[in-house]
């Protein structure tokens, strides 16, 4: 059975027509052909319908058979779902997909089964949900460098704080130098998000000798207005990494006017944690 097939018998048992069940997602005709397999539906329309008409995506799925569509097609579909729930803030809906996997025998069980627990775990910011076996599992089989995305570029992000510094260095290096010339703003901003993660924890395990590539990196992104907040946390800790070499007053001067910028832009509570934290390490002198 196809994706089409099963949205008209859902459809059917709940009387709507096809304009009643498209819901403005997609027009009428469109969807029709979907129904006839002449049209593909994305992830997101598919979800979207689905919500709007109240159907369970658990359950939806479920019934799928996975076995009548290619398997790329199939693994995106859920990645997308696993992926969206996870913005929604929905650890709940990731539960039961993470119920679904362990019940299942999807040839990709464990891999969707490591990401949804590291979604849950950051959704309820809590790393010892993860085992010292799932860390190594998510860098060995999720980082892989050779089918990176920006969503696995976003996640590496936010977990950096799971792995000790030699870990994010190897990891960290291969991302930034595969999408350092990448063009697309989002990429970019996940690629700054990583470049300062990591050249806070350089600064404070005193390893500050092994930043110049990433900073090297960030200087070479074009500033933009989605990249600001990023490029300015890169100038305040460059600036500091270069005045512990210099003991130059203008480059702690500037270091300490970019965290004010935060301040003035509208971010005090930022800007101030910033400096407090780099005072209490004794990184810059009060």
């Amino acid at each position: 059975m196809t994706i089409g097939e099963l949205l008209k018998q859902y459809r059917i048992s709940k009387l709507r027509t096809q304009k009643e069940w498209a819901n403005g997602v997609v027009s009428p005709s469109y969807y029709a052909k979907v129904e006839k397999n002449q049209h593909r539906i994305t992830a997101e329309d598919l979800v979207e319908i689905l919500r709007k008409n109240n159907v369970s995506i658990i359950d939806f799925f479920k019934e799928y058979n996975y076995q009548d569509q290619k398997h790329h097609d199939i693994k995106t579909k859920i990645d997308n779902i696993i992926i969206e729930a996870y913005y929604h803030g929905d650890a709940r809906e990731l539960k039961k997909i993470q119920k679904i996997f362990v019940e299942g025998d999807d040839p990709n069980r464990d891999e969707q089964i490591l990401m949804i627990k590291v979604f849950i775990a950051l959704l309820d910011n809590n790393p010892n949900e993860l085992t010292e076996a799932d860390k190594t599992a998510l860098k060995e089989k999720i980082f892989n460098a050779a089918d990176f995305d920006q969503t696995k570029l976003e996640l590496y992000c936010n977990c950096m704080y799971f792995y000790d510094l030699d870990s994010n260095l190897i990891l960290a290096k291969k991302m930034v130098e595969k999408f350092k010339d990448n063009p697309d703003k989002n990429i970019q901003e996940a690629v700054l998000g990583i470049i300062c993660n990591l050249l806070s924890f350089c600064i404070k395990d005193k390893r500050e000798s092994e930043t110049s590539l990433f900073i090297e990196a960030a200087d070479q992104i074009t500033t933009k207005p989605q990249l600001f907040f990023y490029k300015n946390v890169v100038l305040v800790y460059k600036s500091l990494i270069e005045y512990h070499k210099t003991h130059e007053a203008k480059d702690l001067a500037v270091c300490k006017m970019a965290i004010d910028y935060f301040s003035l832009l509208g971010m005090p509570e930022f800007s101030n944690s910033m400096r407090d934290d780099l005072l209490k390490d004794e990184l810059v002198e009060r």
